[in-house]
């Protein structure tokens, strides 16, 4: 560890956290919540209510994630952890899209001068 840094959290989350199953749920709903960031509401108020929701979305329709699902409504830890693992990607995409625009509007600005 370098010396001034932050200690690694000792509870943090990681893919390895999730069966192979539960991760290909996760990561398929990080594909869903672009989805939705992009055409339907671009900054949700409760994100982990937007995460669950895309969460459900998936597993709609495919029978894997459905057990999943069903497992991660039964056990709430579960469930935490995949709106965790899936608000991360939510905060960093965010933080990305924001930036992104940003400087898309700056260049607008310079280009226009």
């Amino acid at each position: 560890m370098i010396s001034g840094s932050p200690a690694p959290s000792k509870n943090k989350l990681t893919q390895n956290k999730f069966s192979a199953v539960d991760l290909r749920l996760a990561n398929a709903s990080k594909s869903m919540v672009r989805e939705r960031i992009a055409f339907e509401e671009g900054f949700p108020k409760d994100k982990d209510s937007f995460i669950w929701e895309s969460i459900q979305l998936v597993a709609k329709d495919n029978q894997g994630f459905q057990d999943v699902l069903k497992r991660a409504e039964a056990d709430g830890a579960l469930q935490d952890d995949l709106i965790e693992f899936v608000c991360f990607f939510i905060l960093n995409f965010s933080f990305t899209l924001t930036v992104f625009l940003r400087l898309g509007m700056q260049l607008l600005v310079y280009a226009a001068i």
